[in-house]
């Protein structure tokens, strides 16, 4: 807000919305240049804009006890898009069908280990379903059968060095996508989760090559494990890429990597983490990973994606029904 004593207008008063321009970096929003120009320029030249400033009378305002509040003169509202509740519903029953195919691969793998199938659409459930699993999964109480109905063998014991090598490939162009390495969703291009962080030409030529299907070890794996990339491009200097040079079901080891079974083992006699120190490829080799069979790895991994498959199918029949409650309330109050 503006107070000037000696008003050139003293017939009217500027009002200007400028909370919708801005560029949101992580936590924060900040304006760019363009947008602090924009608001000197509107200021300056009492420019009238839609949805951005107005000049409201000071007759208006006396109509309005004098209240100043912007949102009051600036109107930003957006008229929502009319929701086809058709198109959602087709949506819907898609789901179900997709949700109908995992459920009978699910139940198939849970006849063979003799235990109960999940039900329900409870996506909370759903989950601690999925971590009791892995928990009797990792201590061998749970036990796969290979195609002649023989339990598998007992697990292997390696360490990580036997399985992975620490990869620092630098021979590209600058031409492949940053990757940020992020506990969510892994190894990620930057602009697909609107991660902008600017980085100069030169540093981007000391960047590591990732492949995909390697696994990278991050400031924050003491919390969160070792990250999986899907997609090839290239990360910091600072990440440890690790990639396997024996036979490995890939996503046996990606869910492996985020249990709090094997975190646990990380942080174990781990001093000093949390001043920001990297855990050495040294500090990895150290620890034993569970190896069992190739057939049994896969297995496994088959049964821990169906479960997740399940809980994604729930997750996007809610978000498609929160859709539909939404085009019904916007045709009821048209």
């Amino acid at each position: 807000m503006v107070y000037k004593k000696c008003r050139e207008q003293p017939e009217d008063i500027l009002f200007i919305d400028a909370s919708q321009h801005y560029e949101k970096v992580k936590t924060q929003n900040v304006l760019r240049q363009e947008d602090i120009d924009k608001i000197i320029d509107t200021y300056r030249n009492r420019i009238e804009e839609k949805k951005y400033s107005i000049r409201a009378s000071l007759k208006e305002i006396a109509d309005d006890d004098y209240n100043l509040n912007i949102p009051r003169y600036v109107d930003t509202f957006e008229v929502e898009d009319s929701i086809d509740i058709n198109h959602i519903c087709e949506l819907l029953d898609e789901l179900n069908e997709l949700s109908k195919i995992t459920d009978n691969k699910i139940k198939s793998i849970c006849y063979e280990l003799n235990i109960n199938a999940p039900t329900g659409n409870n996506v909370s459930l759903l989950k601690k379903y999925k971590k009791g699993i892995l928990q009797k999964i990792l201590s061998q109480e749970l036990k796969f059968k290979d195609e002649n109905g023989e339990v598998f063998p007992d697990w292997e014991k390696k360490n990580g060095n036997l399985i992975f090598r620490n990869i620092s490939n630098k021979d590209h162009n600058s031409d492949l996508p940053i990757l940020a390495i992020t506990q969510e969703f892994g190894a990620i291009p930057r602009n697909l989760i609107e991660f902008n962080i600017s980085v100069t030409d030169k540093s981007v030529e000391s960047y590591k090559v990732v492949e995909i299907g390697d696994f990278i070890i991050s400031l924050r794996t003491f919390q969160g494990g070792i990250e999986y990339s899907n997609y090839k491009g290239i990360c910091s200097p600072a990440y440890i890429i690790l990639r396997p040079f024996i036979e490995i079901n890939n996503l046996f080891f990606k869910f492996y990597f985020k249990t709090e079974a094997y975190i646990k083992l990380l942080q174990k006699n781990l001093e000093g983490i949390r001043d920001g120190k990297m855990i050495s490829y040294k500090y990895f080799s150290e620890i034993e990973l569970p190896y069992p069979c190739i057939e049994e790895q896969t297995k496994i991994a088959n049964f821990l994606s169906a479960i997740d498959e399940k809980i994604n199918h729930c997750g996007m029949q809610i978000e498609k029904t929160e859709g539909w409650k939404k085009g019904v309330l916007q045709k009821m109050f048209v």
